[in-house]
Formats: structure tokens, C-alpha cells, sequence
């Protein structure tokens, strides 16, 4: 599983310590699936050729 945590780390962009503050709220509410879907579809964005 990745996290928001995991890939702010890993891509080391500043703009993802914004979606790990909100990744971990979603999470703490118990919506870890919603959480999952929006970074499956940011990492298929990022994924993209530009």
C-alpha cells in the first residue's frame, strides 16, 4: 500500500505534503478505500508521459 507519507518521500515534491495532511484526515475518518483511489489516480497521472 502506498501512502501519501511514502510518496511525498519519495518524489520529494512539496505540494504532496498538502495531500499527505489530507490523506491522513481521510484516513482517520476511515476511508482508507477513498484515500486509495485518489492516489491510484494521482500516480497515473504523474505516470503519464507529458
Amino acid at each position: 500500500m502506498h501512502t501519501a507519507s511514502a510518496l511525498s518521500r519519495n518524489l520529494k515534491r512539496p505540494w504532496l505534503k498538502d495531500l499527505e495532511l489530507i490523506g491522513n484526515r481521510e484516513l482517520s475518518l476511515s476511508n482508507q478505500d477513498k484515500v486509495e483511489n485518489a492516489l491510484s489516480a494521482l500516480s497515473a497521472v504523474l505516470k503519464k508521459p507529458s
